[in-house]
């Protein structure tokens, strides 16, 4: 619990505000908010540096924005049209869905289903536009991994509750007696992927994917420096077999230390470790914030670390998913 706690804090001002407000720009948590959190326990480890202050928008040349971190344009809905709230089982935090119109759901009922755990409008704002013939689902259980724990408690059902959901929605838009998932990719940024490890402990069949946008964290062995297990095997088995080219695991991990537990590259690096593996060096571009600085690849499984230490780095993980669906998930599903 105190690890969760310490997570959560460290996350919340480089989240919270692109998660509950769904602004354009990502505000720093009130340092009342990140004060009050602290004080209750001396140990819990400080929030995440602000960053440099935002450049102005209007300046970016389009090729720029991602250089802007924690800015997303908002180009609009589509074809999606507007977010359709999703009737889930009583006490889940409200889910909504995307539906394109007029595509993306073949004739007998069938469709590709994105579900996004953390962050729905940036995801919006970014692939909306893109044509991607996905029928989008989107989760905002809050700020910390703890409320996406809960929120898939005792998940596998909860999951299926959620799915079934995004079916009669996607039926009820397009006139039909029934429709269906055939097969449906897991993305999470931050905290989201506090949902992911309780949906592995029995996964869906259909799940063809797994997108970890900075996003998978652990504690500490008795106040060491060593990765406690958790959750991590199960994510784990799920690299494993992406390795073997089943079902795809693509993680993506900044260089922001995490004081008192394990930091989404030091995860990465366990995971490799577990895997007998090394990933491969890459010069970085020293005139990107961001830039690509290691990278492993074998089969459908994806590691890939970058530079910046800041809640911009943080937040520009996100501005990687619709390449990451475009390039590496979507072509492997066929269709």
């Amino acid at each position: 619990m105190g690890v969760t706690r310490g997570r959560d804090v460290l996350i919340l001002a480089a989240s919270a505000a692109v998660v509950i407000a769904g602004a354009a720009a990502v505000k720093q948590a009130p340092p009342t908010q990140v004060e009050a959190a602290v004080a209750t326990s001396a140990a819990l480890p400080p929030p995440l540096p602000s960053g440099a202050p935002p450049r102005a928008m209007e300046d970016l040349p389009a090729e720029d924005e991602r250089a802007a971190g924690c800015h997303f344009t908002d180009r609009g809905f589509g074809d999606y049209g507007a977010w359709r709230t999703l009737s889930t089982r009583e006490g889940a935090p409200p889910a909504r869905v995307l539906v394109p119109a007029g595509r993306a759901v073949r004739p007998d009922g069938s469709f590709r289903l994105l579900i996004h755990l953390h962050g729905a409008e940036p995801v919006r704002k970014q692939l909306a536009p893109e044509g991607l013939d996905l029928v989008i689902a989107a989760l905002d259980a809050g700020v910390g991994s703890h409320a996406y724990e809960r929120a898939f408690t005792p998940g596998p059902a909860t999951f299926d509750h959620l799915v079934d959901a995004v079916e009669r929605e996607v039926a009820a838009v397009n006139g039909l007696a029934a429709a269906h998932a055939e097969v449906i990719v897991l993305s999470s940024w931050s905290a989201g992927y506090g949902a992911i490890g309780p949906i592995l402990t029995k996964p869906d069949p259909r799940l063809a994917a797994i997108v970890l946008l900075d996003s998978l964290y652990a504690g500490y062995l008795g106040g060491k420096h060593t990765v406690e297990h958790g959750q991590l095997p199960l994510f784990l088995e799920a690299a494993r077999k992406a390795r073997g080219s089943a079902s795809a695991f693509y993680l993506t991990h900044t260089a922001i230390g995490t004081p008192g537990y394990a930091s989404t590259g030091e995860v990465a690096s366990y995971l490799l470790d577990e895997l007998g593996v090394k990933a491969a060096p890459v010069d970085a571009d020293t005139r990107d914030p961001h830039a690509l600085t290691r990278i492993f690849e074998e089969g459908r499984l994806v590691i890939r670390g970058y530079a910046g230490a800041d809640r911009d780095a943080h937040c520009a993980q996100l501005h990687l998913l619709p390449s990451i669906l475009r390039e590496t998930i979507l072509p492997g599903l066929g269709r």
